[in-house]
């Protein structure tokens, strides 16, 4: 069973929500150096993984190196996480992050209804459950 304490990249999201789950998909196909995982918000409540004082939004957190990014915080994070071509977001860290929140919350508070809820998850290959620790 992984530590989630030593994870240095740990990615928490909605798993009821469609375009949250899409994006997991999308963060492990391109995350060639394997450093990002994952666990469901539910799952890191549930296991202190989330301070319990934290204001934790229902969409998606990065916690890196123990520290907790939020909103686009976490997009643009994430992005220089995977590096590459997906490092092209980081400079957004310049506007001024309630500008940068705006389009990230209208996408938050419709996702539901643009992209739909799920209560399967998707099929993942052994490989990819390696990195999810509500799997392990």
């Amino acid at each position: 069973m992984l530590n989630n304490n030593n994870i240095e990249h740990l990615v928490l999201f909605d798993g009821e929500c469609l375009l949250c789950n899409h994006s997991v998909q999308f963060l492990l196909r391109n995350d060639t150096q394997q450093k990002l995982f994952f666990a469901t918000l539910k799952y890191a409540k549930e296991q202190g993984i989330i301070p319990p004082d934290m204001k934790v939004p229902d969409s998606f957190i990065y916690r890196k190196n123990n520290q907790f990014y939020m909103e686009s915080d976490a997009v643009i994070q994430v992005a220089k996480t995977l590096g590459g071509i997906y490092a092209w977001v980081s400079p957004a860290w310049y506007i001024p992050r309630f500008m940068r929140d705006i389009p990230y919350r209208l996408i938050a508070k419709y996702r539901y209804k643009i992209w739909g809820k799920t209560e399967t998850c998707a099929m993942m290959t052994p490989a990819y459950k390696k990195r999810i620790l509500d799997y392990n």
